[in-house]
């Protein structure tokens, strides 16, 4: 089992580091008591989970030696402990401040706050193994450098992909990333031996995929999303939401969400799903 404690000054990058390890496998557990880690890692280790991350609040940094305990405590039990510890200029974390507009941990004035933050954690720079200095670091580039060090196989490079169909009278879904409206293609709804059918169906997906206008369109768009799977997995993007949209969400979309998560689920650099949230509801144009 492997552990990852993550701290640092708040407007670091702890929450972008502590998502990066989560998505590429870690369990992630936030900002809990120092005298509770020891239990919650060995409860996750009998759940058999293989890799962890700790999330360790800054107000705990005066608790320097506790940490330390904890960490050749669970070293002795042959559970493999790293530590990152992020860091970041004054003015950087005051820009960042001034855009966020979250309250600091520390309370009070933001320029005391943040002198008494790294009074606190000043300690830790003797008990984290690593430290990263975020001050002229973008998002993107904090990834790759967290993925360098905790992903060098390229586990990361693996987009999960899910492929959703819905349809426009019950309401966009708002959770995607891409929304491709597929109205114009031909539409089962009028044969009437089709119309209480869904894509799910081989006669209603044979009908909408191999009409001529949606292979054209589904050629079109195997080429973008070719090219903008890529760079997502280049950009360190971990998810992708593509949502087919139609009039009622049972034909159309469901067709085309079924075909592309057919033909992306065969390479092994995706991991795909789909999901059809309308094609139970009553039936529409």
């Amino acid at each position: 089992m492997e552990t990852v404690f993550i701290a640092g000054l708040a407007g670091a990058g702890k929450t972008t580091a502590a998502a990066v390890l989560e998505d590429i496998g870690y369990y992630r557990v936030d900002n809990i008591p120092l005298p509770l880690v020891e239990t919650v890692i060995e409860e996750l280790g009998r759940l058999e989970y293989e890799r962890v991350c700790i999330v360790i609040g800054t107000l705990y940094a005066a608790q320097t030696d506790t940490l330390q305990q904890i960490i050749d405590h669970l070293s002795t039990k042959g559970i493999s402990v790293r530590t990152l510890l992020l860091i970041a200029d004054e003015d950087e974390i005051l820009r960042r401040y001034s855009i966020t507009r979250r309250t600091h941990p520390f309370q009070g004035e933001l320029h005391d706050a943040l002198a008494r933050e790294r009074n606190y954690i000043g300690g830790w720079l003797n008990v984290f193994d690593t430290t990263l200095d975020t001050t002229d670091m973008t998002i993107h580039q904090l990834k790759g450098q967290l993925i360098d060090l905790f992903d060098p196989e390229g586990q990361q490079k693996v987009l999960n992909i899910t492929f959703v169909s819905f349809g426009f009278k019950y309401g966009i879904y708002r959770s995607a990333d891409n929304v491709i409206d597929v109205r114009f293609l031909p539409n089962p709804y009028f044969v009437p031996e089709l119309r209480q059918k869904t894509g799910l169906e081989n006669e209603i997906y044979r009908f909408v995929i191999l009409d001529p206008q949606t292979q054209d369109f589904i050629a079109r768009w195997r080429e973008m999303f070719d090219a903008m799977f890529a760079w997502y997995v280049q950009e360190g993007k971990a998810y992708a939401t593509i949502a087919f949209g139609c009039t009622g969400g049972r034909h159309r979309s469901v067709s085309l969400a079924r075909y592309f998560s057919h033909h992306y689920s065969g390479m092994e650099k995706y991991r795909v799903s789909v999901y059809h949230r309308d094609h139970q509801k009553e039936n529409s144009v």
